[in-house]
This record gives structure tokens, C-alpha cells and sequence, in this order.
């Protein structure tokens, strides 16, 4: 299992889930201005690959530098308002820095606010003088929620957020190089893998990163790649302040919140 670094800003975490006692006569409907306390800290995503490369080894980790390197911020808190609109007792949107979050009431009096954008791609290319494939295809998940304890006309809680993606690359193993010279070597196995090869100093073996060329490298005809990505959940803590209920014109900025499509 291998791991990558994700860290995620405090202004990219814009969801809501609110949990506690409703107010002012059981709605919490209104204008809302949220501290929202940085999260510097990085948290370790797991990677799993899985590929048929016939000689690739997974890439060992090794730290051989004698340099050591410290890198730390202390930042304020940030302060964004949001806007609670209820279409119902049990049913709303949150719109928060220029997104919307719907939500609904849940057991127990609280709320919850969330968003989940995903994205499914995939791209493709063939060569029909040379016999050559190749394709590659990407899911991507992410969600976003924050969580209120409403007391009166304050709410504390957390703004947390969840990402994993999916990523596969396939490409034909041997091809005509000849009437497509420019054809191959597009799955990224040396990103992961490495190989053992002749040539080194004094006929020794020297190790690589992993490729495929157009002689033959995996098995089945087909080179596959494909890299399964989860990071854990990243939390931020806020306080929240119930600034009073619209009056007119309160509403302009709602045509600015939406969702874009796809993962975000």
C-alpha cells in the first residue's frame, strides 16, 4: 500500500451540517456568520495499484537525505456568512461562500448540509495502421458537510471533507512502431513501478522506472494500470453567529451560490 500527502485550505471547506435545538420559533432560517479555524495540518491518502506489468516492482520508499525540513503556519480564523433557507420544517439549503448545500433535518433536532460532486471521465485513442490502443478513465469523489450545535443564537460545530478517486490506464502491449513511431509509452508505470535492467557499471543491472515500449512487458496483450486513491476525512472547527432573518434585499447574493458540476 503506498500513501500520497492531501491537504485541504480552510477556505475550500464550504458545507454545513447542523445538529442541536432549533430556534426562534423552530426554524433556523436566517443570515448566519461563520469562524472557521484553519486546519494546516496534512493527512496521509492511501494508494493500492494494482497492474499486470510483468517485471515491475512496486517502488520502495527510502530517505537517504541527511536534510530535515520543518514547515509550519499559524493562521487566523477565517470568517464566512451563510444564508439558511427553509422550504419546509424539515428541508432547506445552506448557501455558504458561493455554493449551495442542501440539507435536511435530522433524528434528534439537528441539521445536516451537504454536497457530494462527482466526476466520470474517461478519454480514448486508436491507430488503425499500427494495431494501437490506448485509454484511460477517472471517477472522482468528493463531499463537503458542517456540522452546528445551535444554542440560542450560537452554533459550534465542524466543516469536515472527503475525497477518493478511481484512475485506470490500458494500452495495447505491442504495436507497429514502424507506421507509428510517436505511438506508446502513455501508462504512467514509472510513477509507481520501477524494473530491473541490463547496463549498468561492470554488466550489474541497474533499476529503472517501469514503462512499456512496444515489445512485449504485460501480460495478457493489454498493459494495465490502475490506482485506487481514499483520503480521510479533513475537519475544520467553527462558531457561528444567527445575525437575524432577511429583510428585503437580504437575498441578492443567493444567484451567486450554486454547484458546479462534476467534483469540485
Amino acid at each position: 500500500m503506498m500513501k500520497k500527502t492531501f491537504a485541504l485550505a480552510a477556505g475550500a471547506l464550504l458545507a454545513a451540517n447542523t445538529t442541536g435545538c432549533a430556534m426562534f420559533g423552530g426554524s433556523i432560517e436566517g443570515i448566519w456568520l461563520f469562524s472557521l479555524a484553519a486546519n494546516t495540518e496534512t493527512t496521509e491518502c492511501d494508494e493500492n495499484v494494482d497492474h499486470n506489468h510483468e517485471d515491475a516492482e512496486a517502488r520502495e520508499e527510502t530517505d537517504d537525505s541527511d536534510w530535515e525540513y520543518v514547515d509550519e503556519q499559524d493562521l487566523s480564523d477565517a470568517l464566512v456568512v451563510g444564508q439558511i433557507v427553509l422550504s419546509d420544517k424539515k428541508s432547506g439549503v445552506l448557501f455558504l461562500g458561493g455554493a449551495a448545500y442542501p440539507g435536511a433535518k435530522q433524528d434528534g433536532g439537528g441539521w445536516k448540509f451537504s454536497w457530494e460532486g462527482v466526476t466520470d471521465s474517461k478519454y480514448e485513442e486508436t491507430f488503425d495502421g499500427a494495431d494501437y490502443e490506448y485509454s484511460y478513465e477517472a471517477a472522482v469523489s468528493s463531499t463537503q458537510s458542517i456540522v452546528m450545535n445551535v444554542d440560542g443564537k450560537i452554533a459550534g460545530g465542524s466543516v469536515s471533507s472527503d475525497y477518493s478517486s478511481s484512475e485506470e490506464w490500458k494500452e495495447v502491449d505491442e504495436w507497429d512502431d514502424v507506421d507509428c513511431p510517436s505511438c506508446g509509452f502513455q501508462v504512467p508505470f514509472g510513477t509507481w513501478l520501477d524494473v530491473e535492467e541490463d547496463g549498468g557499471p561492470g554488466g550489474k543491472s541497474v533499476t529503472v522506472p517501469a514503462y512499456n515500449s512496444v515489445d512485449e512487458e504485460c501480460d495478457g496483450g493489454e498493459c494495465e494500470l490502475t490506482v485506487e486513491t481514499t483520503c480521510p476525512s479533513v475537519t475544520q472547527q467553527h462558531t457561528a453567529t444567527w445575525l437575524g432573518y432577511s429583510d428585503e434585499g437580504a437575498y441578492d447574493g443567493i444567484d451567486q451560490g450554486g454547484q458546479a458540476y462534476g467534483a469540485n
